[in-house]
């Protein structure tokens, strides 16, 4: 039952390509206030390569021995929510395996199917004819479904949100009906932190650290960025990879070909000291956010494109975003920006939500200024934000619906980081992650061999270990 100790997972989703599993997941997982784990990402993470890539290069039967491995790993060690790949059922330990287990077959209409995964499919066994190919697997494994799930719920002419309440009501009938996943109330103006960026010359180091700290990564993903407003989209010298969490992220962001173009001047903020060194703020309306910049006299940038290509389960899709920049002069912590996501289904995809070391949000991050310009940096970051700084003893914190800007006098930083000091001022110093559960989190980073300081309300990994900024783990 919801919130009592469970020894397997919440749920597991068994179902085609195109029934939704991976959505419906992470709104589970969200109203369980649960993990969310997806084989198939955990398939591609292991062997460091797609699903396409690995079917073209090893063949089939090679991907049905990861996916066995795959899915009983995550049936021995998830406890939230699980998703597993259309064809994981075709082999007769996983099915044994999922005996007794709370399986829902998510059931899709064919049409409704076939829109999803769209015509040019990326999967391997949809290659072709799409809708005929699936007909013909379904008519294989709806059996297969129908034997390993505990119950079956239909997703034709219901919305995902839908479904999550009829797999709850289907698996939990003697429970109070479960409260709707909050919903992001957008306002037009600046409202949370969209992401915080580490900045590194070593983007598989820091991914391999961030990895064994137990966040999931997108993969790696080249950027393409216009030099000025409205400009042609040119190759950079940047590629990332991020740590998602359904709205907030950290972006790890690489200089990857230190030839190419800068078009965003990161080279710079990489001479000075890696890290923490870019804050993107998220916002409604980025015209409207760059005129009020504008009249502050914060920016003179304009608005900008940014295009990136990622991949997704139906193929390759353009991540596309409006980014209005803070003048750099008037940053010398680092740089800022606010941005406004067009497409943020295609960031925040629900296979790159769970993450072993339970991650839920991004709470903080926390710059370090000279004792006497406390006062000027709290007063930007309210016009910046048009959010009033309020006194948290010698810190000005900066509250978002999503996040929170932590301003410490360089006197008080041992006081709030103990035995930290800022190697220069101002200081981007530190990111905060929330996890559901703080001593879990940490038996995991040291079990992966990361070095940890215990801090008031949780650990860290100190910058000396982490490419340049403390990461900072609280409950929330």
């Amino acid at each position: 039952e919801p919130g009592h100790q469970v020894t397997s997972p919440l749920v597991v989703l068994v179902g085609p390509p195109g029934a939704g599993k991976s959505t419906v997941g992470a709104l589970l997982a969200a109203r369980l206030g649960a993990g969310y784990r997806d084989t198939d990402a955990d398939i591609e993470r292991t062997a460091g390569k797609s699903i396409p890539e690995i079917f073209r290069d090893e063949g089939e039967p090679h991907f049905r021995e990861l996916e066995r491995q795959a899915v009983r790993a995550a049936v021995a060690d998830h406890r939230g929510v699980l998703a597993l790949g259309g064809g994981a059922v075709t082999d007769p330990g996983t099915r044994a395996l999922l005996k007794g287990l709370p399986v829902v077959f998510l059931d899709v209409e064919q049409a409704d199917a076939v829109r999803r995964v769209g015509p040019d499919s990326a999967r391997p066994l949809l290659a072709g004819d799409p809708g005929e190919r699936w007909r013909e697997l379904m008519a294989a494994r709806r059996p297969l479904y129908a034997e390993v799930a505990r119950c079956t719920v239909a997703t034709g002419g219901r919305t995902p949100e839908q479904v999550a309440d009829a797999v709850l009501a289907a698996l939990f009938p003697d429970e109070e009906p479960m409260p709707n996943a909050p919903t992001p109330s957008r306002t037009l103006d600046v409202d949370v932190i969209d992401h915080a960026v580490l900045l590194t010359t070593d983007l598989d180091g820091l991914s391999a650290l961030f990895e064994a700290l137990g966040f999931t990564l997108s993969p790696r993903s080249p950027h393409r960025l216009s030099a000025e407003p409205g400009g042609p989209l040119l190759d950079t010298c940047t590629a990332n990879r991020c740590a998602l969490f359904g709205e907030t992220y950290v972006e790890l962001l690489g200089i990857v070909d230190p030839e190419a173009a800068d078009p965003w001047r990161v080279k710079p903020l990489a001479a000075e000291y890696e890290g923490l060194r870019i804050l993107s703020f998220g916002c409604g309306d980025v015209e409207a956010v760059a005129e009020r910049l504008t009249a502050s006299g914060l920016s003179s940038t304009g608005v900008r494109d940014l295009r990136r290509e990622v991949g997704t389960p139906e193929g390759v899709r353009t991540v596309e975003a409006r980014v209005v920049h803070i003048d750099r002069e008037r940053t010398p912590e680092g740089a800022a920006h606010v941005a406004q996501h067009l497409t943020p289904q295609y960031v925040h995809q629900p296979r790159y939500l769970g993450h072993a070391n339970g991650a839920r949000r991004l709470d903080s991050v926390l710059i370090v200024v000279a004792d006497e310009e406390l006062p000027a940096y709290a007063a930007r970051y309210e016009r910046m934000l048009g959010v009033p700084a309020r006194a948290r003893g010698p810190v000005r914190e900066i509250p978002l619906r999503e996040g929170r800007v932590d301003l410490v006098p360089a006197s008080a930083l041992d006081s709030v980081l103990p035995g930290r000091t800022a190697p220069v001022l101002p200081y981007m110093a530190a990111v905060g992650i929330a996890v559901a559960d703080v001593p879990a989190a940490r038996a995991l980073a040291e079990r992966n061999g990361v070095p940890v300081q215990s801090t008031e309300t949780g650990f860290l990994v100190r910058a000396e270990d982490a490419y340049g900024a403390d990461i900072v783990f609280v409950e929330g």
